[in-house]
């Protein structure tokens, strides 16, 4: 369901992204390093497509907010890597999720490979994730410093990946609006155009373009921001072509990643899944653990023995109480 901004959900975005900036800007100037980049309203607005991810990322910004200066300590790994508390332990409550990010591309990755084998690029393609995954199972308190940037890539990679795909799928629709408007289309063919194709999903959409070269296509006509190249670089007549060509096979197309999404969902259903004491036992570390980032100590007697070996790794024991 699309998000409707109004007046209320726009003031707690304002105040979030301020609080968030100005927390970011006054740790910076107290010598704080590894932080989060700034963020702003404009990018938020244009990168969720249901409130749903929207309020799961407020909720993020406001974390960081209510952190205390101990979460914003530079930590060092045995492997001479540095970053901050906060970002090493961002990574390590993300890792389940990120893996399985990594898990779901591969599957559709083979799912892709297997319909033309001989593709190089579809290879490639494949293989890279592969090695992205492996590199998830290396113990992050062993990397070094190019080693702590690469996990957290790879991190934020497959946390933003909604949000990348839903900018694409718009600047897919702008830029394609253009290029028709430029090449003489009528505005009843361009409303034909957008109706058709905001019957699929930014996730569908990424679908279509792997599996298929004519959205590929239609990219290298669109013309690029400002400054740069600013108009469609083919004639009319190729424009048409191309586009006309898209509309013919965009059923099919759409079809086909319907196809790929059903499989990987089958796929998914033989996956094995948490039983509900493991989701509760890790809400009940989380919450414990998260007690430590905004300032007050953990109390030895609530922590497992894994939560304190844990701790302990990671150098952290300044944080327990050990008389608790």
């Amino acid at each position: 369901m699309a998000i409707r901004y109004d007046e209320a959900l726009n003031a707690e975005i304002r105040r979030v992204v301020k609080n968030f900036n100005q927390k970011r800007n006054r740790a910076i100037k107290r010598g704080f390093s590894y932080l989060p980049d700034k963020v702003y309203v404009s990018n938020i607005k244009t990168s969720f497509d249901n409130r749903t991810d929207l309020n799961r990322y407020i909720k993020e910004l406001e974390r960081f907010n209510k952190l205390k200066d101990v979460a914003l300590e530079t930590v060092e790994t045995r492997g001479g890597g540095r970053t901050s508390r906060y970002n090493l332990m961002f990574i390590k409550d993300n890792l389940k999720k990120t893996k399985e990010f990594y898990d779901r591309q591969i599957a559709e990755a083979q799912e892709l490979f297997y319909e033309d084998e001989y593709s190089i690029a579809r290879r490639d393609y494949l293989f890279n994730l592969q090695e992205k995954r492996k590199y998830l199972e290396l113990d992050i308190m062993n990397l070094d410093q190019s080693g702590i940037k690469t996990f957290s890539k790879y991190t934020n990679q497959a946390l933003s990946y909604n949000k990348s795909n839903i900018s694409s799928y718009k600047g897919f629709l702008s830029g394609v609006e253009k290029v028709m408007k430029d090449a003489g289309y009528d505005e009843k063919t361009i409303n034909n155009f957008y109706e058709k194709v905001s019957k699929i999903s930014p996730a569908q959409f990424v679908k279509m373009y792997r599996q298929n070269d004519l959205i590929a296509k239609l990219y290298s006509i669109i013309p690029s921001p400002p400054n740069k190249r600013s108009a469609i670089n083919v004639g009319n007549k190729e424009a048409h072509k191309l586009i006309d060509n898209f509309m013919k096979n965009f059923d099919v197309m759409a079809m086909k990643a319907a196809n790929l999404e059903s499989k990987l969902a089958e796929i998914n259903d033989y996956k094995d899944i948490s039983s509900e004491a493991e989701v509760i036992a890790e809400a009940e570390a989380q919450a414990n653990l998260t007690k430590s980032e905004y300032g007050g100590k953990i109390k030895k007697s609530t922590l497992t023995s894994k939560q304190l070996n844990d701790l302990n790794e990671l150098g952290w024991m300044d944080l327990v109480d050990e008389d608790a």
